[in-house]
């Protein structure tokens, strides 16, 4: 018997996100209530960094990455908020993410994004470099980090203003 979903009361939500292969397996879901939610995902769990910040810096970053061109503009706003860490909602289709900007400007991207679990030492350098190789892509191959050094570009200054407590941009 295929899945059979059955909702009633007020703005019934229901959310399935199935990776591709993954068989029905016939169950039948029934919810009640004034606002009932079911939420589901079935499939392998997609790389991505630490649960770190809130959603809306996610949200902003992205926005300023995109318009920028340090990430390609066909980059889904669920994908890029999954996998760096701004968010747990893992989208249907992951893809990584397209650096189009130097291999060192990533470094600082992620760096500023993730730079309190470096100094907390929740996250390595080591273990930085081994997330980015598996959620970037750089020219159709994955990013590989190289040793960190300081650059003064118009790219960074705008990373760095970015991340500064009270950005202005």
């Amino acid at each position: 018997m295929a899945r059979r979903i059955i909702q009633r009361g007020n703005n019934a939500l229901y959310i399935e996100r199935r990776a591709q292969n993954i068989e029905d397996d016939g169950r039948e879901v029934i919810q009640e209530g004034e606002n009932p939610r079911y939420e589901e995902y079935a499939g392998n769990q997609a790389p991505h960094f630490p649960l770190n910040k809130h959603e809306e810096e996610g949200r902003r970053l992205y926005e300023l990455l995109v318009r920028e061109h340090f990430i390609a503009h066909n980059t889904e706003m669920d994908c890029w908020l999954y996998t760096m860490g701004y968010s747990t909602q893992q989208p249907a289709e992951w893809k990584p993410i397209q650096w189009l900007k130097n291999v060192q400007l990533a470094q600082e991207m992620l760096r500023g994004v993730h730079g309190n679990l470096l100094e907390s030492k929740e996250l390595s350098v080591q273990g930085l470099a081994e997330m980015a190789e598996q959620c970037f892509v750089r020219d159709g191959k994955p990013l590989k980090l190289s040793n960190f050094k300081a650059e003064t570009s118009w790219d960074s200054d705008l990373l760095r203003n970015f991340f500064r407590t009270n950005p202005t941009y």
